[in-house]
């Protein structure tokens, strides 16, 4: 999505698309010259955000989501508190507080509904808590979890795209990380759990079980994890324990074996044996097998050609 307008009236309309019933108070005498970008992952929404005046922004009704925001340049007032660049700032659902901006503010919003971020939190920690999922509402600029925040922020905008049937899986799969990187990186009420134990050697090797039963299966993490009855930190930790990688990787590396195999055998051109297995982008395809065989796909099969 790409948009601009110097029309309050569009403004507020576009903004109202995105969040729901706002009003939008401008400075008077200073030009609106609204800009807005923005992409959706799944059921993830990414927006850019800028104004060109000052302005308050004021939304008529508690909402079901989470924002997420890095300030890329200007100021804005978060819990009382004036923010500049860099900060990183969460806001939660219900909130009804104005947000008052400076003119030359450009945002980056993550918004997030509340009951895709319980599901992330049962699926990282095996369990859903009983305790109300709190985070802290800014981070300095400079500080670990703004830095992070900004680069998940920009990853999101440069995921590729991919071909059907593919992109929903994929999308499945980059929403479902992307919101467990914010429970693993941002400050939060439960975040003292994260410390536990890893798995126990049952629990991977039935996960293991699983991958080597049917590579090409269509899972995310949080689905393996859930097969084995146990939560995605403490799997990951047990494979990184056992096997040295995390589960995602080692399902990776088995594809990419079969995949092999059925170049080596001419079994299919490059594109079918890489949708075969699960590999929705060929360029990703190309550059993790090279990776791993030192040659492109390509080169493998012409061999086998030979």
């Amino acid at each position: 999505m790409q948009f601009k307008t110097t029309s309050a009236d569009e403004a507020i309309s576009a903004v109202e698309q995105l969040y729901g019933p706002h009003e939008l108070e401008l400075s008077p005498g200073r030009g609106l010259d609204m800009r807005l970008a923005g992409f959706d992952v799944g059921s993830l929404s990414v927006s850019h955000i800028e104004y060109g005046c000052p302005a308050v922004g004021r939304p008529e009704r508690p909402s079901s989501y989470w924002i997420f925001s890095h300030i890329v340049r200007g100021e804005a007032r978060v819990g009382g508190e004036t923010v500049g660049a860099a900060t990183a700032c969460v806001r939660p659902p219900g909130t009804m507080s104005d947000i008052p901006m400076s003119a030359d503010l450009r945002l980056v919003n993550l918004k997030v509904e509340h009951g895709d971020l319980l599901v992330a939190h049962a699926t990282l920690f095996g369990y859903q808590s009983d305790e109300p999922l709190q985070f802290h509402d800014r981070m300095p600029a400079g500080s670990a979890p703004a830095v992070q925040l900004a680069s998940l922020l920009q990853r999101l905008h440069q995921l590729p795209s991919c071909a059907p049937p593919f992109g929903a899986l994929l999308e499945r799969r980059w929403q479902e990380a992307a919101l467990l990187e914010l429970l693993l990186a941002l400050p939060h009420s439960n975040a003292r759990r994260l410390d536990r134990k890893a798995a126990p050697r049952s629990a991977v090797d039935r996960a293991i079980d699983v991958i080597h039963a049917d590579p090409a299966a269509s899972v995310t993490l949080g689905d393996l994890a859930r097969t084995v009855g146990i939560g995605v930190r403490a799997l990951t930790r047990g494979f990184e324990r056992r096997l040295g990688i995390p589960p995602m990787r080692y399902l990776q590396q088995r594809r990419l074996e079969q995949a092999r195999g059925d170049l080596l055998d001419g079994n299919g051109s490059v594109t079918e044996v890489a949708y075969r297995w699960g590999f929705g982008n060929l360029g990703d395809f190309s550059l993790k097998y090279r990776e791993r065989f030192g040659e492109r796909p390509s080169e493998t099969l012409r061999r086998a050609s030979r």
